[in-house]
């Protein structure tokens, strides 16, 4: 059984795709190739962590915060920790590196439940034993961004800020979002 979640983050691309599954709808263990259409979306979320390394070696990770209080603030809690762990490890020839990740994940609305947090919308993910039918390219994944290093943005924060603002502008949400994006 499939639960759903709320997601804080932009919904993007809507469409209609035409999925197939393998059902056995009278237990005769006999697999039929059942075909439908849903409407699809592709959710954003960023998930944060800090971790200290001397040159390529990690000595210490930090936790891994998500966008429990609004799409992207993973990112101010992931470098309070790392600012922690630099007070810490004052004068050591360390880095402090907090990195980004902007997860896509192909999603679809729960009409029958309410989302929960302000500012969030009630989904499902699209499970992986659901198939595309018609070929395409495919958004789904993960990209990394250093986003922060020994107290400086870093490489990657301008970058991300770029997506995730274009995201938010680009949200298909609308009523079934409970209250504005955060």
């Amino acid at each position: 059984m499939m639960t759903s979640h709320d997601t804080h983050g932009p919904l993007v691309r809507p469409r209609l795709e035409r999925l197939w599954t393998w059902a056995d709808p009278l237990c005769y263990r006999t697999n039929f190739r059942y075909e439908f259409e849903m409407e699809v979306f592709d959710a954003l979320e960023t998930e944060s962590f800090a971790v200290v390394m001397a040159g390529m070696k990690i000595l210490k990770e930090g936790s891994t915060f998500n966008d429990y209080y609004g799409f992207g603030s993973s990112r101010s809690a992931a470098i309070e920790e790392a600012e922690r762990f630099r007070a810490d490890l004052a004068g050591a020839n360390v880095d402090v590196v907090v990195t980004t990740s902007l997860k896509i994940q192909a999603v679809f609305h729960d009409d029958k439940t309410q989302p929960f947090y302000r500012g969030s919308v009630r989904c499902f993910h699209v499970p992986g034993i659901w198939h595309r039918q018609d070929p395409g390219p495919q958004v789904a994944g993960k990209t990394d961004y250093e986003i922060w290093r020994n107290g400086a943005p870093g490489a990657g924060a301008l970058r991300l800020e770029e997506r995730l603002q274009a995201a938010k502008c680009r949200d298909v949400a609308g009523d079934r979002r409970k209250g504005s994006l955060r």
